[in-house]
């Protein structure tokens, strides 16, 4: 039974009661030299007790806190974890003359003075700019910056702009250093489960004890007899929940030193991705909430994308619809699967600006990928990023390839059942249909001696559009 400590009040109380009980002729009145004095012993046991208090639940990793909780995850073989740095793929606009380029590594820094860095190497084409991944060198929850922030280059590469802009939030990883609460769980966990000479779970206990590791994944056997390889991810989304080569070999050189020394071979896998398309079509709920921005009965079909100078112009094959206005949003499907299916909105039309033809646009944004002939344009409405959002979420769901070896329950194929009881989720949708995948798509696990590696199921274009 836990320790109750009682008020100064009763304490004192209980020692003058006990104090009349010996001495009754004694006076024990407000303010009486016996009333002070038991008064000071009452607060000085209190404090006593307050201390015994502390000391019992530091004995307990499930109430011990601080310093005293980390000496209970040393004595369990856990180490708390770091901060880390917030990243996102796709995320920073960078804009240069076409054919320069910019390298993982690249430096920027934010408003606040927070240090990030390029994570690809990519390279301008005609349109002027590109969308590439970044990461923060900083780390916690304050690299967590918001779309629309600028970040500008310590020293930029030649033909590159100085200031780069963010298309989407970093709101994956940023984490702070992980919390007293969380790291308890995990002790409790290794307490519940203790080791078993090397069995799946102490393998996915000990990457998970990796700054950054939020996922990982087992294949005793794979190479036969006494192999085991393992698979691990970060949070987020798409290809920025990959480890890096660094972070790949850290996870191996910590788990390398607690495997069982009897075991013949210990890998940690290169996890690649596939992007899959999510095509739907959506009949939405009666009412002005859910109402598309404009008639789509005729899609409207890209003829020519402009913007060398961030004019952001879009031209058509025919005349814009009298419906379609500033502040409309709209969809497209790119002839090639290439683009990504974000909304984005109308900023003027030829009713808005002289200089626009009845068959152009002008975007607020321009989008991650250039538009051409022939990509299809589609209406955007309130429906459309949320749905857009369940499917990116059930990807993001997603482990590698299970294969034939893998060990434990995950989820790693995309089928188009899943896809519509997310899709029906979404308030407002009444009926829907999955138009791409038709079949359940399933990750690649290479057989040897190309095995090193294995695949994951990654979001490409998904379009969400009316019935």
């Amino acid at each position: 039974m836990a320790l109750s400590l009682p008020s100064l009040e009763t304490f004192h109380a209980d020692l003058l009661a006990s104090y009349r009980g010996r001495f009754p002729d004694d006076d024990i009145s407000i303010g009486s030299d016996t009333w002070k004095r038991l008064r000071t012993l009452a607060g000085g046991l209190l404090g006593i007790c307050h201390q015994v208090s502390i000391a019992e639940n530091d004995v307990f990793p499930d109430t011990a806190t601080g310093t005293i909780l980390d000496r209970h995850a040393t004595i369990h073989g856990i180490t708390r974890r770091a901060a880390t740095p917030a990243r996102k793929s796709d995320a920073l606009r960078v804009y240069g003359t076409a054919a320069s380029t910019v390298s993982v590594g690249d430096e920027l820094t934010s408003n606040a003075g927070l240090t990030y860095q390029i994570n690809e190497n990519d390279t301008v084409p005609a349109a002027g700019y590109v969308d590439v991944d970044v990461v923060a060198v900083d780390v916690g929850s304050q690299t967590q910056i918001q779309a629309g922030e600028t970040l500008t280059f310590t020293s930029a590469p030649a033909g590159i702009e100085d200031e780069a802009e963010l298309q989407l939030d970093m709101d994956e990883d940023g984490e702070d250093e992980e919390s007293d609460g969380e790291l308890s769980k995990r002790i409790l966990a290794k307490i519940a489960s203790p080791g078993m000479g090397g069995n799946a779970n102490d393998y996915r206990t000990w990457a998970l004890e990796i700054t950054g590791v939020a996922t990982a994944y087992v294949y005793p056997l794979r190479r036969g007899r006494g192999s085991v390889d393992i698979a691990a991810l970060h949070t987020g989304s798409g290809s920025v929940r990959l480890l890096d080569s660094d972070e790949r070999d850290e996870l191996f050189d910590y788990i390398d030193e607690l495997r069982p020394v009897h075991l013949k071979s210990f890998r940690v896998l290169e996890v690649t991705t596939e992007e899959e398309s999510v095509e739907v079509t959506i009949e939405a709920r009666p009412g002005s909430d859910y109402a598309w921005d404009w008639d789509d009965s005729t899609p409207l079909v890209v003829l020519l994308w402009t913007n060398v100078n961030n004019e952001r112009l879009l031209q058509f094959t025919t005349s814009v619809p009298d419906d379609l206005k500033k502040g409309d949003r709209i969809v497209i499907k790119d002839a090639a699967g290439a683009g990504d299916g974000i909304p984005l909105e109308i900023e003027a039309t030829d009713d808005d600006d002289a200089t626009l033809g009845a068959d152009e646009v002008r975007l607020t944004t321009a989008p991650s990928h250039a538009p051409a002939s022939p990509d299809v344009v589609y209406a955007g409405g309130e429906l459309t990023t949320p749905i857009r959002d369940a499917i990116v979420t059930l990807f993001d769901a997603l482990g590698p390839a299970v294969g034939t070896y893998g060990t434990g329950e995950w989820d790693d194929e995309l089928n188009p059942a899943k896809i519509g009881v997310a899709v029906i989720a979404v308030d407002g949708v009444r009926d829907f249909t999955v138009v791409t995948p038709a079949t359940t798509q399933t990750p690649e696990d290479p057989s040897f001696p190309n095995d090193d590696d294995i695949e994951l199921l990654i979001p490409g274009e998904i379009i969400v559009r009316k019935q």
